[in-house]
Protein backbone atom coordinates (compact mmCIF):
# COMPACT_ATOMS: atom_id res chain seq x y z
CA UNK A 1 0.00 0.00 0.00
CA UNK A 2 2.89 2.35 0.69
CA UNK A 3 3.84 1.72 -2.94
CA UNK A 4 1.03 3.98 -4.14
CA UNK A 5 1.91 6.84 -1.78
CA UNK A 6 5.03 8.72 -2.81
CA UNK A 7 6.91 10.25 0.15
CA UNK A 8 8.00 13.87 -0.08
CA UNK A 9 11.80 13.25 -0.30
CA UNK A 10 11.36 10.79 -3.16
CA UNK A 11 9.11 13.18 -5.06
CA UNK A 12 11.64 15.96 -4.57
CA UNK A 13 14.49 13.74 -5.72
CA UNK A 14 12.47 12.70 -8.77
CA UNK A 15 11.81 16.34 -9.61
CA UNK A 16 15.50 17.19 -9.26
CA UNK A 17 16.53 14.23 -11.40
CA UNK A 18 14.07 15.28 -14.10
CA UNK A 19 15.50 18.81 -14.08
CA UNK A 20 18.99 17.33 -14.37
CA UNK A 21 17.92 15.14 -17.29
CA UNK A 22 16.37 18.11 -19.08
CA UNK A 23 19.51 20.19 -18.45
CA UNK A 24 21.82 17.47 -19.77
CA UNK A 25 19.49 16.87 -22.72
CA UNK A 26 19.48 20.56 -23.67
CA UNK A 27 23.27 20.65 -23.30
CA UNK A 28 23.69 17.66 -25.62
CA UNK A 29 21.28 19.26 -28.10
CA UNK A 30 23.19 22.55 -28.22
CA UNK A 31 26.57 20.82 -28.29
Amino acid sequence: MSKFRTPEPIRLADQLSRQEVRRVDSLSVTA
